[in-house]
C-alpha cells in the first residue's frame, strides 16, 4: 500500500490559472450551420461551458474578420466571424472564464508588415476590452506557434525545416520586435494592469522548444511577460528511436526543465496538448494499440490526466487543451470537424469522449488561485498532485498501471472524514451529458483502491465535515 501526502510547502507561490480549453465561437457560424448545427446544439454546448466553468479559454483571432482593409481606424464587429468571436468572449465572461487571444492571421511575410499587424492587433484589443466590456481578456499572444514562422538560426533549425524555409519566413529578430512593441502598446493604452503578453508559445519538437524557450528567456526576460509552450508528444521513448533532433524527455522532465530557466516568478502555460498517437497530424490524434483512435480511448484520456498532474507539479502554472469540442474552423474547412474535442461533434450526437469526464473532475479540483503541492509516496504507476485551497485539502492520485493500486491519503495527521470523487473507465456510460464520476465519504484513514485507470479525487476539511462535527458534538 502507497502512502500519500502532501508535500511541506507549496509548488511556488506563484497564481495557479486552473485548466481551460481552446474554446473559440466558430460554432455559431455558417460553416458549421452547413453540417446541420443548430439552437438545440449551441443550448447543449452552452450547458456543458457552464458546468465546466474553464478557468481559461484560447481564442484565435484574424484581423480581418474586424477590418477587411487592415486598418487600424476601420476596426467593426459587423463581420460574422467578428460576431462569434465577440459573442464567445462575453459567454466566457459570464462563466468567469479568463481568455487568451491569439493573433492568428494575417501571418506576416515581409518585415514591413509586423508593425502594422500588431498596431491593428493593439487597437482591436482596446476596442474589446473597453469598449465591448471584455475585462475577461488576460493574455494576448502574438501568433500561434510563432516557432513555425519565425525561424531563429541554428544548426538545429536548419536540420527540421531545411534551408529553403528560411529563405520564406522571417526572422526571430522579427519576432522580438513584435512583441517589444505589444508591451509597449499594452502600457501605452492603459491595458498592462489586465492583459499580459505571452511569449513563446512553440511546438515543434521538444529540442526546438528548448532553443525556443531559451531565446525568449534572453529577449525578454526583463519583461513582465508570460511564458507558454504546446506539447503533443508520445510519452513512449521508443518514438523517439534514431531521431535526435526530436528527442523528449518526458511531460514532467520537460516542465521542470523550463520552470528552472524561467525561475521562481514567471509565469510558465501549457497552452496547447492533447494524448496523441501514431500517425497524428493537425486534424487527427493518431491511433493507439490495436488502431483504436487514441483520443477516443480510455488510454488516452489517462494520458491527458497524467500530463496535467506531472506538468502542474513541475512548476506549469496553467493548462488549456485542445480543444474543448470538435468543431469547423475557418482556416482548415475543407477537412471537416477537428476531431480533437472533449467531446464528438453533431454528426456523432455530441458524445463526450472519456478525457471529458477525467479533465472535468481536475478542472473541479484545482481551480484558479489555490495552492498546488507535490505529492510524496505515489512511486512510478501513479500520478499524483495535490493542493490547499482555504480550508480544504485535496489529493488526486491517477493509476497508471494494469493492476489495482491500494493507497492511503495523509492529511497531516487529520482525524474524521474525507469525500472522494472518482472516475472510474469501468462505469463511463456509453451516453452522457454532464460529467461522470461517482461520490462517496470514508474514514480519512481508510484504504483505497484503485482500479487500473481510476483516477481518484481525495479531499478533506480541516473544520471537519458536518457529519464529523456532529458526532463530537454528540
Amino acid at each position: 500500500m502507497k502512502i500519500l501526502k502532501l508535500d511541506s510547502k507549496p509548488v511556488s507561490l506563484r497564481p495557479f490559472y486552473g485548466l481551460g480549453a481552446q474554446a473559440d465561437g466558430h460554432i455559431y457560424d455558417s460553416r458549421n450551420a452547413r453540417y446541420g448545427v443548430g439552437k438545440q446544439d449551441w443550448e447543449l454546448i452552452e450547458r456543458r461551458l457552464a458546468r465546466l466553468k474553464l478557468a481559461n479559454a484560447r481564442m484565435f483571432l484574424d484581423l480581418r474578420w474586424f477590418s477587411p482593409g487592415l486598418e487600424a481606424e476601420g476596426l467593426g464587429t459587423e463581420s460574422e466571424d467578428a460576431r462569434c468571436c465577440v459573442e464567445q468572449i462575453a459567454r466566457h465572461r459570464k462563466n468567469g472564464t479568463l481568455c487568451n487571444l491569439v493573433l492568428f492571421q494575417p501571418i506576416p511575410r515581409r518585415p514591413d508588415e509586423v508593425s502594422k499587424l500588431v498596431d491593428i492587433f493593439m487597437a482591436l484589443v482596446e476596442r474589446l476590452a473597453d469598449r465591448e466590456g471584455l475585462g475577461n481578456i488576460r493574455w494576448i499572444t502574438l501568433w500561434n506557434e510563432p516557432d513555425s514562422q519565425f525561424l531563429h538560426e541554428s544548426a538545429l533549425m536548419r536540420r527540421v525545416f531545411g534551408d529553403d524555409a528560411f529563405a520564406g519566413r522571417l526572422g526571430w529578430e522579427h519576432y522580438a520586435s513584435a512583441n517589444r512593441q505589444a508591451y509597449r502598446e499594452l502600457e501605452l493604452r492603459g491595458l498592462s494592469r489586465q492583459v499580459q503578453l505571452m511569449v513563446a508559445d512553440c511546438v515543434w519538437g521538444a529540442q526546438v522548444r528548448a532553443e525556443r524557450m531559451r531565446l525568449a528567456l534572453e529577449t525578454f526576460g526583463e519583461m513582465d511577460v508570460a511564458y507558454s509552450y504546446h506539447n503533443y508528444n508520445p510519452e513512449n521513448p521508443d518514438f523517439y528511436r534514431g531521431n535526435p533532433d526530436f528527442a523528449y524527455e518526458g511531460m514532467g522532465q520537460e516542465a521542470a526543465k523550463f520552470r528552472k530557466w524561467l525561475g521562481n516568478e514567471r509565469p510558465l502555460l501549457l497552452t496547447e496538448f492533447n494524448a496523441v498517437g501514431d500517425g497524428f497530424s493537425s486534424s487527427f490524434m493518431g491511433c493507439g494499440p490495436a488502431g483504436v483512435e487514441v483520443h477516443g480511448s480510455v488510454e488516452g484520456a489517462v494520458t491527458v490526466a497524467d500530463k496535467v498532474l506531472k506538468a502542474a507539479a513541475e512548476g506549469v502554472d496553467g493548462f488549456t487543451i485542445w480543444l474543448l469540442h470538435d468543431i469547423v474552423i475557418p482556416c482548415a474547412e475543407s477537412v471537416g470537424p477537428f476531431r480533437h474535442g472533449l467531446w464528438r461533434y453533431k454528426s456523432e450526437g455530441w458524445h463526450p469522449r472519456p478525457a471529458y469526464h477525467y479533465y472535468s473532475a481536475l478542472m473541479d479540483a484545482f481551480r484558479p488561485g489555490c495552492a498546488i503541492y507535490r505529492v510524496r509516496g505515489a512511486g512510478t504507476t501513479l500520478g499524483a498532485l495535490g493542493c490547499i485551497e482555504g480550508e480544504y485539502r485535496r489529493l488526486a492520485a491517477l493509476n497508471t498501471g494494469r493492476r489495482p493500486a491500494r493507497v492511503r491519503f495523509e492529511f497531516g495527521g487529520m482525524s474524521g472524514s474525507m469525500s472522494l470523487r472518482r472516475v472510474d473507465p469501468a462505469r463511463l456510460p456509453a451516453v452522457s451529458d454532464m460529467p461522470v464520476y461517482s461520490e462517496e465519504t470514508a474514514d480519512v484513514k481508510a484504504e483505497i483502491v484503485l482500479a487500473p485507470g481510476e483516477l481518484v479525487i481525495a479531499q478533506a476539511c480541516t473544520s471537519g465535515w458536518p457529519q464529523d462535527r456532529q458526532a463530537k458534538e454528540a
